[in-house]
């Protein structure tokens, strides 16, 4: 749906995917002003840098293109084959700065919007002979602009030629009456003059539309809030879908931890609303871990599969709630709560030794919590 049928406006900036999809397209932000001003200043460095040696090609050339002995005007087809052969050398001496203004053409695009080859593009689109496209096209502001440019860059170059005519036109009457290299390097000299003069007047039109290009090439792409809700569920999925996959994940996760369960040495429970599992081997171990957590349902979960596979359940509120806040899954008890969770540790060993000795059952630890520990609401920041 688009922005006209939805009556939405477009307020919102492109994305990511909105704008890589317009570069598939070949929709890029394009300025053949900025283009043709490049290859202008670059033909006119080529000739600065290297007008001495074409103007020197140019006088042999014409040395030995023009001497013409009587026997070659015998010859039939000559004039056409010196003519060929003349016009081949010329187009051989002027390859550098051709071959340079060719690189600048090809590689000045890339700094504003940079390549794009896109074979959607030269698809063809109906749309584009409908009178009805044709009309916007010429009412549209992008035509408006166009004929504005157009308008400038008449005026501008205009005026610029007719300031170097003014300039050069005594000179290059003058051109005849001189000897021939002197001509030709006076010549060389105008040229590059114009062709720099003529270049800074395009830096005028390309710095009025590259800017402009830029910005109608962004608004142009910018979106509604409902596209942009609508490529949000595209690429991040719909938020039902997430939800279901967020739940698939925890049910998989859960049922993963409670396959821990029967490895732990020991649970430490609230006792109804919360149940850890810790697990401490000292030979492999720093410190105890936390196999697996849980509250309410979850806890009574753990508390059934630990009570199936005869491992200790040990009641100590402060210190479930500390755990379970403060430690994620797979991860060490934070050293605050060493003291607590040896006193829970050393209870079970003793309760084992006491089951196997046939000895009185040994007293329920109650350990001791550090005051930041004891909000559940606000747990305490635990360096790992």
């Amino acid at each position: 749906m688009s922005a006209q049928d939805s009556g939405q406006e477009r307020t919102e900036e492109p994305t990511e995917r909105k704008l890589r999809q317009a570069r598939d397209q070949g929709q890029i932000a394009r300025s053949r002003e900025f283009n043709t001003m490049f290859v202008m200043m670059a033909g006119a460095v080529a000739l600065w840098t290297g007008g001495q040696v074409l103007v020197k090609e140019l006088m042999l050339l014409m040395e030995n293109s023009l001497a013409v002995g009587r026997g070659d005007l015998l010859a039939p087809h000559f004039i056409s084959l010196q003519l060929k052969r003349f016009t081949l050398d010329i187009a051989v001496a002027m390859m550098p700065m051709l071959a340079i203004m060719l690189a600048v053409a090809l590689f000045s695009p890339m700094i504003l919007g940079g390549w794009s080859f896109s074979t959607q593009a030269m698809a063809p689109k109906f749309e584009r002979i409908s009178p009805l496209a044709g009309v916007k096209r010429i009412v549209s502001v992008q035509s408006g602009m166009e004929f504005i440019k157009s308008i400038l860059k008449v005026t501008l170059i205009g005026s610029i030629f007719y300031l170097l005519f003014q300039l050069y036109w005594e000179e290059i009457l003058t051109l005849g009456d001189m000897p021939l290299e002197p001509a030709l390097i006076r010549s060389a000299e105008m040229l590059i003059l114009s062709l720099a003069a003529l270049s800074s007047g395009l830096i005028v039109v390309a710095a009025i539309d590259a800017p402009f290009q830029v910005w109608q090439f962004t608004q142009k792409q910018r979106m509604t809030m409902q596209e942009v809700r609508d490529e949000s569920k595209e690429t991040e999925g719909r938020p039902e879908v997430k939800q279901r996959v967020r739940q698939l994940q925890q049910e998989f996760s859960r049922a993963r931890m409670m396959t821990e369960v029967p490895t732990a040495d020991v649970i430490i429970t609230n006792p109804t609303h919360f149940a850890v599992a810790l697990k401490y081997k000292p030979e492999t171990m720093d410190a105890p871990i936390v196999v697996a957590k849980g509250a309410d349902l979850v806890a009574e979960r753990i508390r059934e599969i630990a009570k199936q596979h005869r491992v200790p359940i040990v009641s100590a509120p402060p210190l479930a709630r500390a755990v379970y806040y403060t430690t994620p899954l797979m991860a060490a008890i934070p050293g605050a709560l060493y003291v607590a969770v040896a006193q829970v540790l050393a209870f079970v060993v003793n309760l084992r030794n006491a089951k196997r000795n046939g000895d009185p059952r040994p007293k329920p630890p109650n350990p001791d919590i550090p005051d930041g520990f004891l909000d559940p609401y606000e747990p305490p920041e635990v360096n790992a």
